[in-house]
C-alpha cells in the first residue's frame, strides 16, 4: 500500500489513464480503418501498428502495475508479487517485459518520423514499401528486446541491496522485500567495509539503454527537420490543395506526437537515469515516471484525433449525435409513459 499523498495520487492517475488509453486507441483504430482519406496511403497501417502497441503496453501495465522507486544510487522498477495472481518468477519476467515495452516506446516514434519523410521524398519512398516496411516496424521491437534483456540480466536483484532497502520498502509499500520483484541500475554498491565503488557492469548496461534513447532522439530530430523543410517545399510547389492539406495535417499531428514522448518518456527517463549516477536521491518524486508511462498512451492518440480533419469530423459527428440522443431520450421516455398511462386509463373506462 502506498502511503504518501503524492504516491496515492500517482496510483489513481495511472488507473484512470489506463481506461482512457484503451478506449481512445481502440476508437482511433476504427477511425483509421473506416475514415482515413485515400491520400493517406500505407501510413494508416503504421498508425494502426502504433495503436495496437499502445493497447498492449497499457494492458501489460495494468497486469504488472510497475512502480518506479529511487533509493540512494539506484532506481528500481518494482512489481508487487503478494497481490499478483502470478508466481515470483513470472512477475520477474513481466517486470522485464514492461521495461522492454518502455524501450520499444522510446524508439517507435523514430520510425514514425522516418516513414513520414519517406512519404514526402520520392528518393526515400522505395525504402518504406513491402518487406522493407515490415523491417522498419521490427526496429522498435528489436530495441525493446535489447532493453528488456539488459534490465533482466544486467540489472538483476542483488541480495545486499535487497537487505539495504528492506526498511524503505516497508515504509513506502508496507510490504516485505520478499513480496516484491525489482530490477534497476545500482551504480555505487557498498562492500562489507562500507566503501562505495563504481559498478562498471551497471555502467555498461546503462550505456546500452542510453544508446537506445540517444539513437532514437537523433533519428527523430534528423527526420523531423527534414520533414519540416520538405513540407515547406510542397507548400510552395504546384501540388494540389488537398494533398497540401493532408501533408500539413499529418505533420502537425506528428510534431505534437513528438512532443508527447519527449515530455513523458525521454526527459523523465533521462532524469531517472542521471540522478543515481550523480547520487541524487529522488525519493517518492521518482513516482512521476510511473505516471508518465501510464499517461503517454492515453494522450498520444489525441493529436491524430483532433488534427486529421476526417477523424475530427467523425468524432464531432459521433459526439453531436450522442448528445442529441441523450437529450431526446428523457422526453421520449416521458411521452411513452404518458401514452401508456392514457391507454391504461381508456381500457379501464371501457371495462
Amino acid at each position: 500500500m502506498l502511503k504518501s499523498p503524492f504516491s496515492l495520487f500517482c496510483k489513481s492517475l495511472q488507473e484512470t489513464c489506463t481506461f482512457i488509453s484503451l478506449i481512445l486507441n481502440a476508437y482511433l483504430i476504427l477511425l483509421i480503418i473506416y475514415k482515413s482519406p485515400k491520400k493517406i496511403g500505407n501510413y494508416k497501417y503504421l498508425m494502426i501498428y502504433i495503436c495496437v502497441f499502445e493497447i498492449l503496453y497499457t494492458i501489460l501495465g495494468l497486469i504488472t502495475k510497475p512502480y518506479v522507486h529511487s533509493y540512494t544510487s539506484r532506481v528500481i522498477v518494482i512489481v508487487d508479487v503478494k497481490n499478483s495472481v502470478f508466481s515470483r518468477s513470472v512477475n520477474k519476467f513481466l517486470n522485464s517485459l514492461i521495461c522492454g515495452f518502455y524501450g520499444c516506446s522510446v524508439s517507435i516514434f523514430a520510425i514514425h518520423f522516418m516513414y513520414r519523410y519517406g512519404a514526402l521524398d520520392r528518393n526515400y519512398e522505395k525504402h518504406f514499401k513491402g518487406w522493407k516496411m515490415v523491417l522498419l516496424c521490427l526496429i522498435p521491437i528489436f530495441y525493446g528486446i535489447i532493453w528488456g534483456l539488459t534490465m533482466h540480466f544486467i540489472f538483476e536483484e542483488d541480495k545486499a541491496f535487497t537487505e539495504f532497502m528492506r526498511k524503505d520498502i516497508w515504509d513506502l509499500f508496507e510490504l516485505p522485500v520478499e513480496d516484491i520483484v525489482y530490477t534497476g541500475s545500482y551504480y555505487y554498491p557498498e562492500d562489507k567495509f562500507g566503501v562505495r565503488e563504481m559498478n562498471w557492469r551497471a555502467v555498461g548496461g546503462m550505456a546500452v539503454l542510453w544508446f537506445v534513447i540517444g539513437s532514437s532522439t537523433i533519428t527523430v530530430i534528423y527526420f523531423g527537420l527534414n520533414c519540416y523543410f520538405k513540407i515547406r517545399e510542397i507548400m510552395n510547389s504546384t501540388a494540389g490543395n488537398f494533398s497540401k492539406s493532408i501533408q500539413r495535417q499529418l505533420f502537425r499531428a506528428l510534431v505534437i506526437q513528438a512532443a508527447i514522448p519527449l515530455l513523458l518518456l525521454y526527459i523523465p527517463c533521462s532524469i531517472v537515469f542521471i540522478c543515481p549516477l550523480i547520487q541524487v536521491d529522488l525519493g517518492n518524486m521518482s513516482a512521476f515516471i510511473s505516471v508518465s508511462v501510464a499517461v503517454y498512451p492515453a494522450i498520444d492518440p489525441l493529436p491524430t484525433l483532433l488534427i486529421i480533419k476526417n477523424y475530427r469530423r467523425a468524432t464531432i459527428e459521433i459526439f453531436t449525435k450522442t448528445v442529441r440522443l441523450l437529450r431526446e431520450a428523457p422526453s421520449s421516455t416521458i411521452a411513452l409513459v404518458h401514452r401508456s398511462s392514457n391507454g391504461t386509463g381508456e381500457h379501464r373506462i371501457g371495462t
